[in-house]
């Protein structure tokens, strides 16, 4: 079954069913607080919203397959793909940290890190909560939305369209830790950036949603591990590398794409 929405009319009801469930999390933010284990505290209660993409996704499916569709969408969606190999998991894996850690050493509040100052031990723990919650968006917004648009639009495209919603359904949770109107807006513009490198790396990867979770995953544990719990995390330094990152991605991509429709012509004998 395909792992994705049956159009834009789909996805725009899947993106107002998020935000219609994420209210109740909005509202929810400023009752309880932060959440525990946080380090610095920085992390609102509203953050457990990343519920809502692949609750949405599923009750849409549902809606439209029954209970068996469902199944077979949330297994064809978590399947390891073909394309998405031990190559991509790596760079899934390495690209978030190294843009998170060169942001940091590049910032003017950053530096490096004395090396007793990052608790390795919570490294699995970390993990662990960041691929659940990770899943928890991405089946969503990946899993059910992205190959829609990237049909309509692109990768550039579906990466701004769904970017700038991701950004918008975080504004409440990072107003809620505490972050003034300067953060947000790089966090903002770093959150569109990063959509379309998760875009890029779908489409590369084969149509693969494990990549995105493990490469969203792997974004929340750098900057949580790495910058003191966020403490030290810059977002205007993180957002301009990952914006030129992710414009290099865009470029690229159209450069070789005449190449590879004429090695496909080749290949089928046309």
């Amino acid at each position: 079954m395909s792992s994705q929405g049956s159009g834009g009319r789909s996805v725009a009801v899947f993106v107002a069913l998020v935000v219609a469930m994420s209210v109740v999390f909005y509202l929810a933010g400023p009752l309880l607080g932060a959440l525990a284990g946080t380090g610095d505290g920085t992390l609102p209660a509203s953050a457990l919203m990343f519920v809502c993409p692949g609750l949405a996704a599923a009750f849409l499916v549902y809606r439209r397959v029954g209970a068996r569709g469902l199944r077979q969408w949330l297994g064809s969606t978590l399947a390891l793909r073909a394309g998405g190999g031990a190559a991509w998991y790596a760079v899934a894996v390495l690209l978030m940290p190294l843009i998170v850690v060169t942001a940091h050493l590049l910032s003017p509040q950053g530096g490096p890190a004395a090396p007793d100052s990052v608790q390795w031990s919570l490294l699995v723990p970390l993990a662990v909560v960041y691929l659940v919650s990770a899943t928890g968006e991405e089946l969503g917004w990946t899993g059910y939305a992205t190959a829609s648009l990237q049909r309509r639009y692109g990768v550039w495209g579906a990466g701004v369209l769904l970017g700038v919603v991701w950004a918008v359904w975080h504004i409440i949770p990072y107003w809620q830790a505490g972050h003034g109107p300067s953060w947000i807006l790089w966090q903002c513009l770093f959150t569109v950036g990063f959509r379309i490198l998760l875009v890029g790396s779908y489409d590369r990867a084969g149509a693969s949603v494990p990549v995105v979770i493990v490469c969203h995953a792997s974004y929340n544990v750098a900057w949580s591990l790495l910058t003191g719990s966020g403490a030290h995390y810059d977002p205007a330094a993180t957002a301009l590398l990952t914006l030129v990152l992710a414009g290099l991605l865009v470029v690229i991509s159209k450069a070789v794409r005449p190449f590879r429709s004429l090695r496909n012509r080749f290949a089928s004998g046309d």
